[in-house]
């Protein structure tokens, strides 16, 4: 993934560049760069499928607006339109649910950034990437306890 201000990004990049400009060397990338790349693959894969949820669920939070604004209007003018459209009473547990997925998605992908920032050593090791993706975990542990006490609150 693409940090910035990441000085171990350039330094692997103008290595690349070198080894890419030369026609005549024929390196191909190593067993371990293979891996970290359809990893990386992977990470964008889930976070793509995790947006798509959340889209999904924000549309379904839209729909449920919609139909209470139905039910409201209804009481107002003393008619019965809400009552042709479907029952979404359940949607804001079902979207909850789907948020609470998601979450658990990104805290995964998180917690591994720091996994992988922590093991880093030698010259490849930041203080301030492991600062910052321990940030980024922290953050996405407590939006992860916010939506579990959403959850517990739809559902009591």
């Amino acid at each position: 993934m693409k940090r910035c201000k990441s000085k171990n990004k350039k330094n692997s990049t103008n290595d690349d560049t070198k080894s890419n400009s030369n026609p005549d060397n024929n390196s191909t990338i190593t067993e371990e760069e293979k891996n970290q790349l359809i990893k990386q693959i992977g990470i964008i894969n889930l976070s793509e499928f995790g947006i798509s949820l959340i889209i999904y669920a924000s549309i379904l939070n839209i729909l449920y607006l919609e139909w209470q604004k139905a039910i409201i209007s209804d009481q107002l003018n003393s008619t019965n339109y809400a009552d042709t459209m479907q029952d979404l009473t359940e949607v804001p547990k079902s979207a909850n649910v789907i948020y609470l997925f998601v979450t658990a998605i990104f805290t995964g992908i998180l917690f591994d950034n720091y996994k992988t920032a922590l093991s880093q050593t030698g010259e490849n090791r930041s203080e301030e990437e492991i600062r910052n993706t321990y940030k980024n975990f922290i953050a996405i542990l407590l939006i992860l306890l916010a939506t579990t006490m959403n959850f517990e609150v739809l559902n009591c």
